[in-house]
Order: structure tokens, then sequence, then C-alpha cells
């Protein structure tokens, strides 16, 4: 597996509805965001960091906080984990992925690592125990592979946060 630093910081961030046109756009001008997205579920917002460095995690988030419209966020560092990127393409659907474990975490990302169309996943300290980020070329292919994650052992709770329009920056 790939150390840590290779992978990203996610935030999740709940937005006031009527604002959210309006925090995209000042998402775009931040600097050390590489992509952020409107989702489904409980969270408006995915955006990953460039960085897992403490200090310039912390520096991102207060930015991202100070957008008005931002109602809070979650920061979701990784500890290990892996990023594949398998036949990823930008163009490609996405969709986060947050679970519970019973066990061991690491044992569900080495499992995750096996399955196909999972771009990354992660063990993060928090409310989740593992992040993992999922693709394919259309809605219905994502749902199967997320069917695929919610079979794997050790998984005690999943949400799923469809990315709507996700950016690229």
């Amino acid at each position: 597996m790939q150390e840590s630093e290779r992978l990203q910081t996610t935030v999740l961030a709940s937005c006031e509805p009527q604002m959210l046109n309006s925090v995209l756009s000042e998402l775009h001008n931040i600097k050390g965001i590489t992509f952020y997205t409107p989702a489904t579920g409980g969270f408006d917002l995915v955006i990953w960091l460039s960085t897992t460095e403490q200090t310039k995690v912390y520096s991102l988030v207060n930015q991202i906080r100070a957008i008005a419209g931002v109602v809070s966020t979650s920061t979701l560092i990784p500890f290990s984990g892996f990023t594949n990127g398998r036949d990823f393409k930008a163009t490609n659907s996405l969709a986060t992925v947050l679970l519970g474990v019973n066990g061991q975490a690491q044992n569900v990302v080495k499992a995750l690592q096996q399955l196909p169309n999972v771009y990354s996943a992660y063990v993060t300290p928090g409310e989740f125990d593992v992040v993992a980020t999922i693709y394919g070329s259309d809605f219905p292919q994502i749902l199967t592979q997320v069917m695929k994650v919610a079979q794997v052992k050790g998984i005690s709770a999943s949400e799923t946060l469809f990315a709507i329009k996700p950016n690229w920056a």
C-alpha cells in the first residue's frame, strides 16, 4: 500500500442551500484544493486537499470555513491506505463511501484494494473508519461497485455520497 502522503485529505462540508453556487465559485479560487463536487447524502460537498500535512490542512480548512454559506466541515485525514486509479478518467462518475468497521479497518482497506473501480481507500480517525472513492462510467456502474463494497467483511455501516458535478482544480 502507498504511504498516506500520496493520499488526499477529504473535507466534507454542509452549506446553506441558496449559497451552494457561490460556495462552489469560491472553492475554485483556493490553491491546495484538487477536487470538489456537490454531493448527495449527509453532506453537501466533498472536497479533496492536495496535502495531508497538518498545518497546511488546517489553513485550507479555515479558508473553506471562511466562505460565506459554509455551515460546517468534517475533515478526514488519511492514516494509511492506497490510491491506485486503475483505468480512472477525470470524466468518470464518482462516489465517496464513508465506512464504519468492526475489527481492523486496515483489513477492510486491503479487501477494497482488490475490488475493481476503487480509486482510493484509507483509514481515518473519527466518526468514519474508512473513506473509499469509487468510480465508474455511469451511475449504474457505481451502484454495482458500491454493492460490492458493502459485502466486504468487517463493514458495519456505510454512507454513500454521489458526486453530482465533479470539478478538478
